[in-house]
């Protein structure tokens, strides 16, 4: 990790406190606000993942990632392909990136279409999602309708590395930061750095593939997309931090996804429709993880004291 650069564990050292902090940071505001402005506006004591604050930037020498499995490379298709979750989400696509005319849809999904390996294979005409509405049956009868995640760009990729800290999370965690306690213009800035570098990274990711790759959006299109888009950085401070999460979480996706519901859980962005199950206890997502069996067994006098507290329902300490 960080191939023995101090540069890099210093970065990566403080992008994960500023993420960290910001986690906390709805519940015990009055602790967490200090302590990242102080980090914000001191970039040299406190040097960030932050890509250079350029949309262009490198993801390879800036993010902290880890080197591509050698073996079990078939553990992301297996994960997508057990419980059928290659298809697209429907709000991430249908009611964010479609709206916008974003231009990462390409790299993170595919049309899909009937006939998928033969010679009457023919492509769905646009991307569009499956209603989460859907019933189990009503998606076995229509899924091949619907776009699914690419490919070329996640689930084969055996080029695809591990995900620590990126340039665009930490932009958009300065953006969320600056919006609250800072500069509403600072903010704007961090913010439009943060979603063109999502950009520039899943363009990457797509190029390191051994599949199709696609052509990387000219800066007049990103700019299109970033100022001129139903993403544009507009409204009230609400509606900015309304962006500003709704970003963060769609550039966490599928990759980190613990982090994408970690945020979910802690701001409520985005707003998703959730349909709920037929399992008792089981109808709503939950807030936390249960302990395993494991940890009941071998830690019994510990758990004995957070047994009555050990249920999905039950709130981590940082959630509002």
């Amino acid at each position: 990790l960080n191939s023995g650069s101090i540069d890099k564990w210093r970065r990566y050292a403080n992008s994960v406190r500023l993420r960290l902090l910001m986690r906390i940071s709805t519940k015990f505001e009055s602790k967490a606000q200090p302590l990242v402005m102080q980090m914000l506006n001191d970039a040299s004591t406190y040097p960030l993942v932050d890509g250079g604050n350029t949309r262009d930037y490198s993801p390879l020498s800036s993010d902290i990632l880890l080197r591509p499995l050698t073996n079990f490379t078939s553990s992301l298709v297996d994960a997508m392909f057990e419980i059928d979750s290659y298809f697209a989400p429907d709000y991430m696509l249908n009611k964010v990136m479609n709206p916008a005319n974003d231009p990462r849809i390409p790299v993170l999904f595919d049309k899909f279409g009937t006939g998928v390996g033969t010679a009457n294979f023919v492509q769905n005409p646009t991307y569009r999602a499956m209603p989460v509405t859907y019933t189990g049956a009503q998606a076995d009868a229509e899924f091949q309708n619907y776009a699914i995640i690419d490919s070329a760009t996640i689930w084969r990729n055996t080029a695809l590395p591990g995900l620590v800290v990126t340039a665009p999370e930490v932009n958009l965690l300065k953006a969320e930061a600056l919006e609250r306690w800072g500069s509403t213009s600072a903010a704007e800035t961090a913010y439009e750095t943060g979603v063109g570098q999502s950009v520039t990274f899943y363009y990457y990711l797509n190029s390191i593939s051994s599949g199709k790759k696609e052509t990387m959006p000219s800066a007049s299109v990103i700019d299109q997309f970033i100022n001129n888009s139903t993403i544009s950085y507009s409204g009230s401070a609400a509606n900015k931090l309304t962006l500003i999460g709704t970003q963060k979480w769609l550039h966490y996706g599928f990759l980190q996804a613990q982090h994408a519901w970690a945020e979910y859980r802690r701001t409520g962005v985005p707003a998703l429709t959730i349909v709920p199950a037929s399992a008792a206890d089981f109808t709503l997502p939950p807030n936390r993880l249960l302990y395993p069996s494991a940890e009941k067994t071998n830690n019994a006098a510990n758990y004995q004291e957070v047994q009555a507290e050990d249920k999905r329902t039950t709130k981590i300490f940082w959630m509002p």
